[in-house]
């Protein structure tokens, strides 16, 4: 509600388009087509909203017609974890996913400490942040898929006792071990991919950070872009 004004219907979501044949460019084009505003009209969207096209065009970055919709209840929401979409049509090729995880920035901050801990990189970046936010969400569903959890509100131990929710109406709480969730994951992040958490909203500092990031990301395609028309 506080990033896309609306809610999702969660597991009747599942329900409603299981079976059906997932396609990433046909649901992601069909969801940049919907008509609506620029962008949601809620604080968060269009605060982030702003900063990317700012840090894009500061960039030398044709921003004309940069949108972001919400996935919320969509194909692309069920069967793409994409929770909003951002398309900029001067580089098309290149749209970007956003998945919303609702975890307590204590958690983010704690994951974070020991992931940074476990890697063997000289430097931790955001972009590492990211990856691991991304593996460790899906290894968090998968683990709790095979453990039969699903639905249920979850405590992380050993983690300072902060609450995460799955599910707005809890069936059972549990206790999750002190367990390196992304072992679990079926799969690695996507670089147009990105994970939004109430720790990146907090502040006007940490949406910089996000928007910036995924300005950067933009600007990195740009080339490739350019040189995709040059080849016509």
């Amino acid at each position: 509600m506080a990033v896309l004004n609306c809610r999702s219907s969660g597991n009747q979501l599942v329900e409603k388009f299981r079976g059906e044949k997932a396609n990433f460019s046909t649901d992601i084009t069909k969801l940049i087509k919907q008509p609506g505003p620029e962008c949601p009209d809620t604080f968060i969207s269009g605060s982030i909203f702003s900063m990317i096209k700012v840090e894009l065009e500061r960039h030398g970055i044709d921003t004309q017609n940069f949108i972001v919709r919400s996935g919320i209840d969509t194909k692309a929401d069920a069967r793409h974890w994409t929770d909003m979409v951002a398309y900029l049509p001067s580089i098309p090729r290149f749209p970007i996913t956003v998945d919303l995880y609702n975890i307590s920035p204590y958690d983010v901050v704690a994951l974070r400490d020991i992931w940074v801990s476990l890697s063997d990189k000289p430097r931790y970046s955001e972009l590492d942040l990211q990856s691991d936010l991304f593996q460790h969400n899906r290894g968090l569903f998968a683990w709790m898929k095979q453990n039969q959890l699903l639905g249920s509100v979850f405590v992380y131990q050993n983690l300072g006792g902060f609450r995460s929710r799955i599910s707005s109406i809890p069936e059972k709480t549990i206790h999750i071990p002190l367990l390196d969730l992304r072992q679990y994951a079926d799969r690695g992040r996507p670089e147009n991919h990105f994970i939004l958490t109430p720790y990146h909203t907090e502040t006007p500092e940490r949406r910089k950070n996000f928007a910036t990031m995924v300005a950067k990301y933009l600007i990195s395609v740009s080339g490739h872009e350019n040189m995709a028309l040059l080849s016509h």
